[in-house]
C-alpha cells in the first residue's frame, strides 16, 4: 500500500516484468492435482460457489448493512438509508460493462464498469466491496457512478482507493465537527461534501 503514493507521484502506471525462461515443478502431474483439488474445493463452497462468481464482491454491501456493519459517515452510522443506491443491483444496473478476474482464478469477482455523466465520466475496473465501503458508506456518497468515479481517480493517480477513502472518510468528519480550518480544507463546502469536493481533494497536491 505505500508504494501507490510513490508510484502516482512519478505518474507510474505499471510495472511489467517478463522472464525468459520456464518454470520447474519437481513433480508436474502432483502440482496440477493439488491446484485442481483446491479450485474444485473453493468453488464449492460458501460464497465462492454463487454470489462471487455472479454479483462480484459488492454483493457484500447489502450482507454487511444487514449485520449493520458498513462504515457508515466514518463508523458513526451503522443504518444507511439510501444503500440501495451503491449495492451490487445499483452496480449491475448502471455501470456494469462485463466481469472479470485475476490470471486463473476461477471465481472472477472482478467488474469492469463506465459512467458516462454530465460533469465526469470513465470506465475500469471496480469499485469493489471495499472501495464502495470506503467513499460510498464512509464517506456519505450514496450513488454507485460516483463512487465509481473516485475509484478511476485514484486508480489514474496511482493511489489506494480504499486508504483515500477512509483518510478522507475521517477529514469529513474532523470537518464538520470544526477541528479542521478553512485553510485546510481545500475545496470542502460548507453543508454538504460532495462527490466533486472529493475528486478535486483526491487530485490536490497528486
Amino acid at each position: 500500500m505505500l508504494l501507490y503514493p510513490s508510484f502516482g507521484s512519478k505518474n507510474l502506471k505499471t510495472i511489467a516484468v517478463k522472464g525468459s525462461q520456464s518454470l520447474i515443478v519437481s513433480d508436474g502431474s502432483k502440482f496440477t492435482q493439488v491446484v485442481a483439488n483446491h479450485i474444485n474445493k473453493l468453488s464449492s463452497q460458501g460464497y465462492a460457489a454463487k454470489e462471487l462468481p455472479e454479483l462480484g464482491t459488492p454483493f457484500m454491501v447489502s450482507v454487511l448493512h444487514g449485520k449493520r456493519l458498513l462504515p457508515g459517515d466514518n463508523f458513526r452510522r451503522n443504518i444507511l438509508a439510501q444503500v440501495d443506491r451503491i449495492n451490487v443491483e445499483a452496480l449491475s444496473r448502471e455501470i456494469l460493462l462485463r466481469r472479470e478476474g485475476c490470471f486463473s482464478c476461477p471465481i472472477k469477482c472482478k467488474r469492469f464498469t463506465r459512467v458516462t455523466r454530465n460533469g465526469f465520466s470513465g470506465e475500469g475496473l471496480g469499485p469493489d466491496f471495499e472501495v464502495i465501503a470506503a467513499f460510498g458508506a464512509g464517506c456519505g456518497i450514496m450513488d454507485i457512478a460516483q463512487v465509481a468515479h473516485l475509484n478511476y481517480i485514484c486508480s489514474d493517480l496511482g493511489l489506494d482507493p480504499v486508504s483515500m477513502g477512509s483518510a478522507l472518510s475521517c477529514f469529513k468528519e474532523l470537518y464538520e465537527k470544526g477541528k479542521v480550518s478553512n485553510d485546510d480544507s481545500g475545496s470542502f463546502p460548507r453543508k454538504e461534501v460532495r462527490q466533486a469536493s472529493f475528486a478535486r481533494e483526491i487530485r490536490r497536491d497528486n
